[in-house]
């Protein structure tokens, strides 16, 4: 008999620690969260998380990479985007894929990802995203309405 009272003591004194678990601080603001006795941190997630094209980078490409197609491609990896298919990529957006990378291109950063992007596109370009499909593309000013 006193057997059975221990274990349903120990049940019940384990089964309370689950149901009493640590609350959060009435004194911390609710847009933060308690990460030790004298810390705390916002409760958002960073932009790069939120947008990983906001992300920083800071590479030198290596010197297998030979076309700006390439070069996209390296700075995409692991990014979660992908650059669209040719299919649906213009003329020229095709024309520019397939240049050279200049030398200056080589070192990019510390810049966000889609400002790398950018700067291989050059100022005749504009980059497009498709953020439900995770695509990238490139399209003309001119194409968009600017000037030529």
């Amino acid at each position: 008999m006193n057997t059975f009272k221990l274990t349903t003591g120990a049940l019940l004194l384990a089964a309370s620690s689950v149901v009493f678990a640590q609350q959060p601080d009435p004194n911390v603001p609710q847009g933060y969260i308690e990460t030790g006795r004298y810390s705390v941190v916002v409760n958002e997630p960073h932009q790069a998380q939120m947008n990983p094209l906001k992300v920083v980078v800071n590479t030198r490409l290596p010197t297998t990479i030979e076309t700006v197609e390439q070069a996209v491609n390296f700075l995409l990896d692991r990014s979660g985007y992908n650059l669209a298919d040719y299919s649906v990529l213009t003329p020229e957006a095709r024309i520019l894929l397939g240049h050279q990378l200049p030398a200056i291109h080589r070192q990019l950063g510390p810049i966000t990802l889609d400002k790398a992007l950018q700067t291989l596109a050059g100022d005749a370009f504009h980059l497009v995203v498709d953020p439900v499909n995770r695509k990238v593309a490139f399209v003309t000013v001119r194409t968009l309405g600017g000037v030529s």
